[in-house]
């Protein structure tokens, strides 16, 4: 199988073989590509260094800072923050990004107790496997997916500067 020794040449191997096979069976069904289109292009991900465009994830940092956007109602549970990260702290600002997360335009921000952690974390604490899930169905939101709580961490406020 060719894929699996493209897929050899990148740096480290993050996935089994089956877990590859997934990907790409995903990857065709939600974006009704041919077999050979989807398996390029999870190759391609996989063997592209990592960089803002969110591209590929090859030569991924060893730790990188990334960003959440959370809503308190009472106290902040420091257990665990969440799974859905980003590294591109503007889009937390993005009208359309805050659509995605279900605050829409009739929100008064100044009333929600919206924080932004921002958090450094560990390449080992990356899960790969649903960052790239996550990469084809929604890339514009340059999603990272964690398996744990950062390394360490500060809290700010939210403030409503939307990009339009």
């Amino acid at each position: 199988m060719k894929y699996i020794k493209l897929f050899e040449n990148f740096g480290e191997k993050l996935f089994s073989n089956n877990e590859i096979e997934e990907l790409i069976i995903r990857y065709q069904s939600w974006t009704s590509k041919s077999y050979d289109e989807s398996k390029y292009n999870i190759i391609k991900f996989l063997n592209t260094p990592f960089s803002v465009d969110f591209n590929g994830i090859k030569d991924f940092p060893e730790q990188i800072e990334l960003y959440r956007l959370i809503h308190i109602e009472d106290e902040l549970d420091e257990s665990f923050f969440g799974h859905s990260w980003t590294f591109d702290k503007k889009l937390l600002y993005n009208k359309d990004f805050l659509k995605s997360i279900r605050i829409g335009d009739d929100i008064e921000y100044d009333l929600l107790n919206l924080k932004v952690i921002i958090g450094t974390f560990k390449k080992d604490q990356i899960d790969f496997y649903f960052t790239i899930l996550n990469w084809f169905r929604n890339p514009k939101e340059k999603e990272i997916s964690v398996l744990s709580n950062p390394i360490k961490w500060k809290i700010e406020n939210y403030k409503n500067k939307l990009q339009l």
